[in-house]
């Protein structure tokens, strides 16, 4: 009934193993996810370019008002530059996009006032090819930036409006001074008037006067040449009157004439103020809408597989070389012995022809059954041939080296360059440990290689440096395949040693 568990307690490196083996769970749960805990709170280490070409207006600065404003923000890296240097990191992998702010950028965002607004054209690329998931938190940065412009633009329209509103209420102060001149200079007119009105009728009564007298002593007007003089006077004085009646009149009607040219005047600053304000419904329009982001990728996308295809196969093929060392015994002890240089020789193509094998199938899935594009066949092939030696390799050194230790071994390197590898997210969004396993691993370089192949764009590394790391990796584990074969001829005990491991035996 208890078979089982009599057997695994007879065999204690078989219960060691199967300890092992029970911690893998935890392992692929505690590496993985610690490598995805929270990128998002890691972004500020993804580089992002912003070129800013804009020549400013009149009124508005945007490119440099936006300088400012973004660097309150560490939502990624800024990287400010041109846009020959911003095109030139997002092909190689040090940015993950950029953003471009035209030169036309201020004076577009100064005719929102006006008959004929423009929207402000902005453009955005990002490199799906690279890191999908990165090109996604680009584009949500490239929206940040927009919503930020277009934050600028409303609060300089509103400032515009009640700067305008203002100036309106201003220029009417002035014209209802110029209305008061006016009533100052029309109540002078009236004035001036009346004394116009009484010296007349002084005039009036002294001409009267002056023509009884005249009229009853013309036969002695030589006599009485002194009152004639006197009602002379008198005419005189009521001419004087009517003079200086006349001159305030004249006073009058030229404060009057002022005043109406100072309201004229100031009526029609405050005119042409509103006029340059224009509430046409396309401005309206604009206000809501004022940016236009173009969005462009490096590359084409297919698909979401297309995108993370790299990241899949690398482990695929990591799997499969896992999968065959389980089902070969590789520290087998052949009744014939042969030399280490044989043996070494045997093992060399056994694992070159099953890497084959499997690249082969793998490729006809890829390619063919599924039907995902690829750029170049000749280098998507070649790095899976590769990657399926070098992995097979490597796990048969470590399997000829620990036994079933190896295996378990190979187990948690392929976890850890699962999470290390950056194919999901940004490796810049994990901690210093992943970004250090991402630079010595080699399945980060096979994942750079296969996305050069299928997009055919140069990602991080050329793709003749990933095949020299993938072709040294290959070296350097055949290297100690051939060193263990030869220990074991050297060492009996250490061959039968990983025999009884493999057997679950002590």
């Amino acid at each position: 009934m208890f078979q089982d568990f009599k057997f695994i307690l007879k065999k204690p490196v078989l219960l060691v193993s199967i300890l092992f083996v029970s911690t893998l769970p935890i392992i692929y749960a505690v590496t993985f996810l610690g490598a995805m805990w929270n990128p998002y709170d890691r972004t500020s280490e993804m580089t992002f370019s912003i070129v800013i070409e804009d020549k400013g207006g009149e009124e508005i600065q945007l490119g440099e008002d936006f300088v400012e404003k973004i660097k309150e923000h560490d939502d990624l890296k800024w990287e400010f530059t041109d846009l020959d240097t911003a095109e030139k990191h997002l092909q190689s992998g040090e940015s993950y996009g950029y953003i471009r702010i035209p030169e036309n950028a201020s004076k577009n965002a100064e005719s929102f006032l006006t008959e004929k607004p423009e929207q402000i054209s902005l453009d955005l690329k990002t490199n799906p090819g690279h890191n999908f998931i990165g090109s996604i938190m680009s584009q949500q940065a490239g929206n940040m930036i927009v919503n930020e412009i277009s934050n600028t633009i409303t609060k300089t329209y509103t400032e515009t409006l009640f700067s305008s509103l203002e100036d309106v209420k201003d220029n009417s102060k002035d014209a209802t001074d110029a209305l008061a001149k006016l009533e100052k200079g029309a109540t002078d007119l009236n004035n001036g008037l009346a004394q116009v009105n009484e010296g007349a009728q002084t005039l009036a009564e002294g001409e009267a006067q002056f023509s009884k007298q005249l009229t009853s002593l013309s036969p002695m007007l030589g006599n009485y040449a002194q009152q004639v003089s006197q009602y002379q006077a008198q005419l005189e004085e009521g001419a004087n009157k009517v003079a200086g009646g006349t001159s305030q009149l004249t006073e009058g009607s030229s404060q009057l004439q002022n005043g109406l040219g100072e309201l004229n005047k100031e009526m029609d600053k405050s005119m042409k103020k509103v006029d340059k304000v224009s509430f046409t419904d396309d401005g309206a329009e604009y206000l809501a809408n004022p940016i236009d982001l173009n969005i462009e990728s490096t590359v084409d996308t297919q698909n979401y597989a297309q995108s993370f295809a790299p990241l899949i196969i690398g482990i695929s093929l990591f799997i499969g070389s896992i999968t065959f060392n389980v089902v070969y015994p590789m520290n087998k002890i052949f009744e014939t012995a042969v030399s280490p240089v044989k043996q070494w020789v045997s093992r060399v193509l056994l694992t070159i022809s099953h890497a084959l094998i499997i690249s082969s199938l793998l490729y006809v899935a890829i390619v063919h059954a599924m039907n995902i594009e690829v750029a170049s066949h000749g280098k998507f092939f070649l790095v899976l041939f590769l990657w399926a030696t070098a992995s097979l390799a490597a796990i048969v050194a470590l399997v000829m080296i620990f036994g079933n230790l190896g295996k378990f071994i190979a187990l948690i390197l392929l976890i850890v360059q699962l999470s290390s590898s950056a194919g999901t997210f940004p490796i810049e969004t994990s901690n210093s440990f992943y970004e250090t396993m991402h630079s010595i691993l080699p399945m980060a370089y096979v994942i750079t290689g296969l996305r050069d192949a299928i997009f055919g764009q140069t990602f991080d590394l050329p793709f003749s440096k990933v095949m020299y790391i993938l072709v040294g990796f290959i070296i350097v584990s055949y290297i100690i395949i051939f060193i263990t074969f030869f220990i074991k001829d050297k060492i009996p005990q250490y061959k039968e040693l990983t025999q009884r491991i493999s057997r679950f035996e002590s």
